[in-house]
């Protein structure tokens, strides 16, 4: 069974692996500068808007709490970026 295991690694056809994708800061700016065209900056809660805002700043975000955080206000802001994340990450 560990054969079979190994050799779906070698062949990148792994059921159990999860594709980690990237928030960038420039795709947490470009949902704040959405969010503001649209006006759902002022539909969200102050600690979201004041996560976006501070989150815009860093050079990187590798907090793996941050970036759920920043995915759940994105799913608000932009709901269609947000699926095409969740659909990298599950590797569709």
């Amino acid at each position: 069974m560990a054969g079979c295991e190994r050799s779906a690694l070698i062949r990148g056809q792994c059921s159990f692996c999860v594709v980690d994708v990237e928030v960038t800061p420039r795709l947490v700016r470009a949902a704040l500068t959405k969010a503001r065209r649209s006006g759902a900056y002022w539909r969200l809660e102050p600690a979201e808007r004041a996560l976006l805002v501070l989150a815009s700043r860093l050079r990187r975000i590798r907090s793996p709490v941050l970036r759920e955080a920043l995915l759940a206000v994105l799913q608000r802001v932009w709901p269609q970026k947000a699926l095409v994340i969740r659909a990298y990450e599950l590797g569709l």
